[in-house]
């Protein structure tokens, strides 16, 4: 998954998916707190992977992890117009007011506050992409 747009979340909480990312995520998806205060949205077979995962360990550390995690999860539906609807608590966690900039990330998309990753993508500058070339082998 790949590219981002910014959209604006309506009166409902509703945010429109770009077409490209919905025909890769499917018509129900998983919504759960990413890294960095953003929304990781997840196909449910992505979901499923995290999902096993997550049950892997069960020590006192990763009890707490899951319960957070899965607390705060969502499993949204795709509307027939291309939209989900985003919880409250998701949300505000991620700083999500009028709009939204989704971001396309391998085999995921996030949710990013526009100026927060506006900021982010600022930051990162063309000695980072060296670095990142290089650390991939790219």
């Amino acid at each position: 998954m790949i590219g981002n747009a910014t959209h604006t979340i309506d009166s409902k909480s509703r945010l429109f998916l770009p077409v490209k990312m919905r025909e890769e995520l499917g018509d129900s998806v998983y919504l759960v707190k990413g890294l960095d205060n953003c929304i990781s949205v997840m196909s449910v077979e992505k979901w499923r992977s995290y999902e096993l995962k997550l049950k892997s360990q069960s020590d006192s550390r990763a009890r707490a992890i899951q319960r957070v995690i899965c607390s705060s999860a969502a499993r949204c539906d795709v509307d027939a117009q291309g939209r989900i609807v985003l919880p409250q608590k998701l949300r505000e966690y991620a700083g999500l007011e009028n709009d939204a900039t989704i971001v396309g990330v391998i085999d995921h998309a996030e949710l990013w506050n526009p100026g927060r990753w506006s900021g982010y993508e600022n930051e990162f500058t063309a000695d980072d992409l060296a670095d990142a070339m290089e650390l991939f082998d790219v």
